[in-house]
């Protein structure tokens, strides 16, 4: 914080504290010139009385025989912080009667400011964060500077490293590879809060929301504080994406990135969320554009009819399998069959086969990322 106060800051502090008693309120710049009154007539005046407090650093007490016209009865007491006079602070009344109430003031001045301080130092501190979170989502950061940079951010992070983000599960759970597309929202502003103290309560841990979500940064990820916030965020139902440990800063960085992206494309997202390793697929497919994703779903699931296009989707779900996918659809086999069969004539592949199975999976997940898109309500 700059040494002395800002007149629009005294003003507001002025307010804050003299609504609730009945003597007028001064606020003084450390060379006792009015900044903040709740007499708007005596902001910008000289007060001679606080200069003296300001020089002595110590109580000034103005009786009624020394009053003057820009200096009334009263006591002026000089507000120190950190070893430094930023100002004076000045209650007016019988010097006899408001001294114990100007202590009082002086003393709520003095908390109100340490809270601006540190509102102030956390804002800095995200400012940070973010910018971390920019510069791992765009490369690999070198370990000393990750550490360099993240205790500016609040935290020293150390291998292992873990990266988490926080959000809304969908109101309306999806199922299925390409089930209905579904809006992620940050988880609400109660449970972000109360997840985002929890995480900060680690002191390997930073926190901070961005991207409708809230991040949490871990260095030393083997000492358990992850999981411990994964459960407390599946006691406020917020979902989490997880990286799982990571010991390398280029993972570390890696991870970031992938979690970005995937959150860039909420319909990727499982409504519960999940670890990066269950998301390799839905990671690929977050990570090309919206063109290409169109491109895909054209190629891949475009051309399947409403029958086809299920089928796919209980084969993937099923990894192949014909008995979990003839359950999953509640078919005879000799149905199935002829289903699988009639999907095998609209892409001219066996479905069963593994590289097409991978191929239907990436095209599911685009059609599913592009109706999204689409149709964002």
């Amino acid at each position: 914080m700059s040494r002395g106060l800002d007149p629009s800051l005294a003003q507001r502090l002025v307010d804050q504290v003299g609504a609730s008693i009945a003597h007028n309120v001064n606020l003084m710049d450390a060379d006792g010139l009015i900044i903040g009154s709740r007499d708007p007539d005596r902001v910008g005046t000289p007060h001679e009385g606080a200069a003296r407090a300001a020089t002595s650093r110590r109580p000034v007490r103005i009786s009624s025989a020394e009053a003057t016209e820009f200096v009334r009865p009263g006591v002026n007491l000089p507000l120190v912080v950190d070893g430094d006079v930023l100002g004076v602070v000045g209650v007016t009344g019988d010097p006899d009667e408001v001294g114990e109430l100007a202590s009082l003031v002086l003393l709520s001045l003095r908390l109100i400011l340490d809270v601006e301080q540190e509102q102030d130092a956390r804002a800095a501190r995200d400012g940070q964060a973010r910018e971390l979170l920019a510069a791992l989502a765009a490369g690999p950061v070198e370990a000393e500077l990750l550490r360099a940079r993240s205790v500016a951010a609040g935290a020293a992070l150390e291998p292992p490293y873990r990266v988490m983000a926080l959000f809304e599960p969908p109101a309306a759970p999806r199922s299925g590879i390409d089930g209905s597309p579904a809006r992620r929202a940050p988880a609400p502003p109660v449970a972000a809060a109360r997840l985002q103290r929890a995480a900060r309560a680690d002191p390997g841990c930073i926190a901070v929301v961005e991207h409708d979500a809230l991040w949490v940064l871990q260095g030393g990820a083997d000492s358990g504080a992850g999981e411990r916030l994964r459960r407390r965020a599946a006691e406020l139902d917020a979902a989490v994406l997880d990286s799982g440990i990571v010991r390398e800063p280029e993972g570390f960085a890696g991870a970031v990135r992938r979690v970005r992206l995937l959150l860039a494309v909420p319909a990727l997202v499982p409504s519960a969320g999940g670890e990066l390793r269950d998301l390799e697929a839905e990671s690929l497919v977050a990570a090309i554009s919206p063109a290409e994703r169109r491109s895909l779903a054209a190629r891949v699931i475009a051309p399947l009819g409403r029958l086809e296009r299920a089928t796919a989707r209980a084969l993937v779900e099923a990894g192949g399998s014909l008995s979990l996918t003839a359950a999953e659809l509640g078919l005879h086999r000799n149905s199935l069959a002829a289903r699988v069969a009639a999907l095998a004539r609209a892409t001219g592949r066996d479905p069963r086969a593994p590289a097409e199975l991978r191929r239907l999976a990436l095209g599911l997940l685009a059609a599913r990322a592009t109706a999204a898109e689409e149709f964002p309500g």
